[in-house]
């Protein structure tokens, strides 16, 4: 692949390994289209497992993410699951990346999020990878199984 057809790919940061591997795999299988440029996390052993694995950088600190990221996809636990992802979101947001934050994440959150993202001229949304799990879509086939 030449450079000028890299250029045109989305660069994205996953934030968190724990559920972001699902992002990284969904990711991952769009080469053509995304470049995953690195992982953004604590940097627990789990982590760093996980970036060895993908080969791909680990940050540990959000000011060290670069500023040629287009999208975050914050895979981390929200401010209302006592967690640090909408911080993120909104740091990111505030840097002008995109962000998709996946949930739960409350009513407020989006709200404050949504308004920075305006302020900063970048989007904001809330992903929904559970529903496009094959795990997800067996456990409601056989529960709709049951009702009938």
């Amino acid at each position: 692949m030449d450079d000028n057809t890299d250029r045109n790919k989305i660069k994205v940061i996953v934030c968190g390994t724990r559920f972001g591997q699902f992002y990284l795999e969904a990711l991952l299988k769009f080469k053509n289209i995304y470049e995953v440029a690195g992982i953004l996390s604590n940097g627990s052993e789990r982590s760093q497992k996980c970036a060895a694995f993908y080969g791909l950088r680990l940050y540990t600190k959000k000011e060290d993410v670069p500023d040629d990221i287009d999208v975050a996809c914050v895979a981390v636990k929200s401010s209302s699951m006592k967690g640090s992802g909408t911080e993120l979101s909104r740091y990111f947001l505030n840097r002008q990346i995109n962000v998709i934050q996946e949930q739960p994440v409350g009513q407020p959150e989006i709200a404050e999020c949504l308004k920075c993202a305006h302020k900063n001229k970048v989007k904001y949304t809330i992903g929904n990878l559970y529903a496009r799990l094959d795990s997800t879509k067996n456990f409601f086939l056989s529960f709709q199984s049951l009702l009938t």
